[in-house]
């Protein structure tokens, strides 16, 4: 009667460990990744544009903020909020003032027994070594090539370049600093 008892217990317990292991392996962690930024969309009049550089361009430009949209504030900011409508400032062209084409390359999660690839987009792929960094940027048909890191591959972005009077559109993170860079934009018609 002893035995039989341990027996019940013993199968109980194998089944609540086997219900504990089921459970953690089903459930995913929730990432939440909360920016130090407050961020916006800015359209801008480029005053001016200088190409540097012409196999690794690295351009960077004039321009006039005409307006700040979708601005977002972060709600641990201790700095003043974004805002520079109508002023001029210089800023450095994260891929390049001219032509180019943003394509991405499929990261796998690497994650234990799971086929998911990551969700978070990264910077642009850099080169494993120094001797990399002389390599000339790829070219094909006119567009300079940018290939960056994610799970969740959209299509290919095309950035038509910019020329003085242009106005463009793009999002920006903001953290009290100085807008300085230009990623991906877009050509306001």
């Amino acid at each position: 009667m002893k035995s039989k008892s341990y027996l019940i217990l013993g199968v109980l317990i194998i089944l609540i460990i086997i219900g504990v292991a089921l459970s953690k392996k089903n459930s995913s962690p929730e990432i939440k990744i909360e920016t130090p930024y407050d961020t916006a969309i800015i359209e801008a009049t480029v005053l001016s544009v200088d190409l540097i550089g012409s196999e690794n361009p690295s351009d960077r430009g004039q321009i006039r903020i005409d307006s700040i949209s979708d601005y977002v504030r972060n709600p641990k900011a201790d700095y003043a909020p974004l805002q520079d409508l109508g002023s001029e400032i210089f800023v450095d062209f994260t891929y390049t003032a001219r032509p180019a084409k943003i394509r991405c390359e499929s990261i796998p999660n690497i994650g234990v027994g799971s086929n998911e690839t990551q969700k978070q987009e990264t910077a642009p792929l850099e080169p494993e070594n120094e001797e990399e960094y002389s390599q000339p940027r790829p070219v094909e048909d006119g567009y300079f090539i940018y290939t960056y890191g994610t799970g969740n591959c959209p299509e290919e972005i095309t950035l038509p370049g910019v020329k003085e009077g242009d106005r463009i559109r793009f999002s920006v993170s903001y953290n009290g600093d100085e807008v300085r860079y230009v990623g991906k934009y877009e050509v306001i018609p």
